[in-house]
């Protein structure tokens, strides 16, 4: 039998399903029902993603950052670029 011991300073959970483990650690199970993401911040909400789709490249990035709070000009242009939007006006 092929059995395999993960070390970690954290409590977690090892479940054995046939010959699969599957590892639950709470802490980050919590983060991710909270939409916390780790170094890629918080995910991106549909109404945000809404936001950027109407008006990003129509107008100046600086006038949409008030209606997206805690956002960043960068996030900002990061997120438009994955959504395939451009930063072109017209």
């Amino acid at each position: 039998m092929n059995t395999k011991r993960i070390q970690s300073n954290t409590k977690s959970t090892q479940m054995r399903a046939g010959d699969e483990f599957t590892i639950l650690i709470p802490e980050l199970e919590e983060a991710m029902e909270q939409g916390k993401t780790g170094k890629f911040g918080r995910s991106w909400s549909d109404g945000e993603k809404s936001i950027l789709k109407k008006y990003y490249g129509k107008v100046d990035t600086a006038l949409i950052l008030p209606h997206l709070p805690k956002r960043t000009i960068g996030q900002v242009q990061n997120q438009a670029g994955r959504m395939g939007l451009t930063g072109r006006k017209g």
